[in-house]
């Protein structure tokens, strides 16, 4: 099946996808199960999935601008726990992101936020992204829908192991993987010390052959800086440590 017959046959079977989802998430959902025996089996069943998730919330996912208007609850005390966005770029423009999972203190952001605000908040944080790509495609007169992402483990600890916050992450997972694919061109994570193979295990379960495929665990700087250098990387804050940059989607926002 081709790219084109899928997305006549999504029209056909689930018109209300085209709908809700804008094109450049739809496009992610046309290309992500590419390589699947069941091509059309999945992909029908992924869309009808998330189309029902996205009935039983507070707010409309799809609808990207209105992150520019309307941030979460407590947005800036989440962004105080987990700090996440764009960062520099790469070659042919693409947007860098930094997520920086290890600074953050698991037993503490457990405690202050459920499942269903993290939900809301990574969820914007997508919507952010999607909107902050779209100004620069536009600007460069390319697509750059899909981002590198870089995933800073410096600080992880077996703290980030336990039951409470390996939850948390496979929520964000399997959010961030079903309500909008296709979004990353590459996973990097740098500084990841030995303990991060135990939870490594756990998280591969969670990642279809494609995003796998895409995803890097590397050491400290001698491991990642020459990668980098290859894939054109330059950070927005130029000499400042990249363990020190403080990403936040909301400032990104505003730069927009």
């Amino acid at each position: 099946m081709t790219d084109d017959e899928m997305a006549e046959t999504i029209m056909r079977e689930l018109p209300a996808a085209y709908e809700i989802m804008p094109p450049d998430i739809l496009c992610g959902y046309i290309s992500v199960y590419r390589n699947d025996k069941r091509r059309k089996e999945t992909t029908l069943k992924e869309i009808k999935t998330v189309l029902d998730w996205e009935r039983t919330v507070p707010y409309r996912p799809y609808a990207i601008a209105d992150c520019l208007t309307t941030q979460p609850p407590r947005r800036a005390e989440f962004e105080s726990m987990y700090q996440c966005g764009p960062v520099g770029t790469a070659n042919e423009h693409r947007v860098v992101v930094l997520e920086r999972i290890g600074a953050m203190l698991p037993r503490a952001f457990c405690a202050a936020v459920t499942g269903d605000e993290m939900i809301r908040q990574v969820v914007f944080n997508r919507q952010a992204s999607f909107a902050y790509t779209r100004v620069l495609s536009h600007r460069h007169g390319t697509n750059l829908r899909r981002q590198i992402v870089i995933v800073d483990l410096k600080g992880f600890s077996m703290a980030h192991l336990g039951s409470d916050f390996m939850k948390m992450t496979k929520l964000y997972i399997r959010t961030l993987l079903n309500v909008f694919p296709e979004a990353s061109a590459g996973f990097y994570m740098i500084n990841s010390p030995a303990i991060v193979r135990g939870g490594w295990v756990i998280i591969k379960a969670l990642l279809d052959a494609d995003t796998l495929s895409k995803c890097k665990v590397l050491g400290g700087p001698s491991s990642y800086e020459p990668l980098f250098k290859q894939l054109g990387i330059t950070f927005t804050e130029g000499s400042t440590p990249l363990s020190e940059c403080r990403p936040s989607w909301v400032a990104a926002l505003r730069d927009i």
